[in-house]
């Protein structure tokens, strides 16, 4: 079946955009503000639903693209310029909680997911 197409290159353009530094200072120091980790496969739909409700309350945040080993995640978050990384495992999902890990300090605090947003606000 005959068809064309068209394609921008959006990674390709962002590249050039940051070797010819073209984004706007506040855009280009600035990391997320929060990463949120994911645990397993099972539960990347809650960690979507967290990522949501966190962007809602200002929060500019990032997702982990998939499950993996935590160490990665953090050391991806830390490479981003996160302040934060949010993890939900098993134990804290049952609780409505989350773990917060503050990558400037390494201090882990457990929070409920209903107060994340406003704790997070408070710390930036």
């Amino acid at each position: 079946m005959p068809a064309c197409g068209f394609s921008l290159g959006l990674e390709r353009i962002l590249v050039v955009m940051g070797e010819r530094d073209m984004f706007p200072p506040e855009v280009a120091a600035s990391g997320p503000d929060v990463l949120v980790a994911l645990w397993n496969d099972q539960t990347a739909g809650e960690s979507l639903a967290l990522a949501r409700d966190l962007r809602s309350a200002g929060l500019r945040v990032e997702v982990y693209p998939e499950a993996d080993k935590i160490g990665k995640q953090l050391k991806y978050a830390s490479a981003r310029g996160a302040r934060f990384v949010t993890i939900v495992g098993d134990d804290e999902r049952a609780k409505g909680a989350a773990n917060v890990k503050q990558l400037a300090t390494g201090d882990q605090q457990t929070i409920p997911v209903s107060d994340l947003g406003a704790w997070l606000r408070a710390r930036l």
